[in-house]
């Protein structure tokens, strides 16, 4: 349940007609350079699926995903997890278990990354819509602290099935380790309501430490691998952890 860049033209007023007509021009040219509607296609490949803590599977799976950013801050995301293991005869072996679709809008402000919006959680291998299919809102900020340093925090809402409250705060630094290849260094941590957890009392929920490397093969590619550390913050909350650490690898290309 998972993933989550397109240009802003501005309008400038100037005084004097020359600088009006070169600031003009450098508008269009950028206008030019950035594409009205901007696609991302990615495959991630993961040794087991786990969100907020929750093992899904703890096997391979394979997680693809298509992620449009429309022009004035709108954008759509539609993401998948596909089974190549059964989670102990839990769920169905090669079949997807998972569609989510996600509309957000990012809000057009300079001092931080602050993005609304909502996610549609669709499991196909459930016994029908009723049984867990779900709708959650949510909100997030993400906020340079330093250079290659951010900070973030993200608040959402199950309306449907859990009708409860889940927030994460999390710190990620990003650098530049070569030509081409990044590197990030990240860290979460989640609060739950009721609702979410086991004892049937609020705290807090999950955490998480993660390593990513991503390797520029063109303008418009990229190849990467991760791995995952994550765990309960609270055992009464979060129980029975399955899967403590897991690894993979994505491919992603631009359009």
């Amino acid at each position: 349940m998972k993933r989550f860049a397109a240009g802003l033209t501005a309008v400038l007023l100037v005084t004097g007609n020359v600088r009006a007509e070169a600031l003009d021009e450098e508008a269009i040219a950028q206008e030019e350079e950035s594409p009205a509607v901007a696609v991302e296609l990615a495959v991630d490949v993961y040794s087991a699926y786990v969100w907020r803590g929750i093992t899904y599977n703890d096997g391979f799976v394979v997680q693809p995903s298509l992620d449009v950013e429309l022009p004035n801050g709108f954008g759509v995301n539609v993401w998948a997890n596909y089974d190549l293991d059964d989670y102990n005869n839990q769920i169905d072996k090669d079949e997807f278990s998972e569609l989510d679709v996600t509309v957000r809008y990012t809000l057009p402000v300079d001092f931080a990354e602050i993005v609304l919006g909502v996610v549609q959680y669709t499991f196909p291998q459930a016994g029908g819509p009723d049984d867990s299919d779900t709708i959650e809102w949510f909100a997030s900020a993400s906020y340079d602290v330093l250079e290659g340093l951010s900070c973030g925090l993200e608040v959402a809402y199950d309306s449907d099935q859990v009708k409860d409250l889940y927030a994460k705060v999390s710190l990620t630094y990003e650098m530049d380790l070569m030509d081409g290849l990044g590197g990030e260094l990240s860290a979460s941590a989640g609060y739950a309501g009721d609702e979410w957890s086991a004892s049937g009392d609020p705290g807090f929920f999950d955490y998480s430490f993660g390593v990513a490397l991503a390797y520029s093969i063109t303008d418009s590619a990229s190849l990467g691998a991760s791995a995952v550390w994550v765990g309960a913050l609270d055992d009464d909350v979060l129980a029975d952890v399955d899967e403590r650490f897991f690894y993979g690898c994505n491919l992603a290309c631009g359009f």
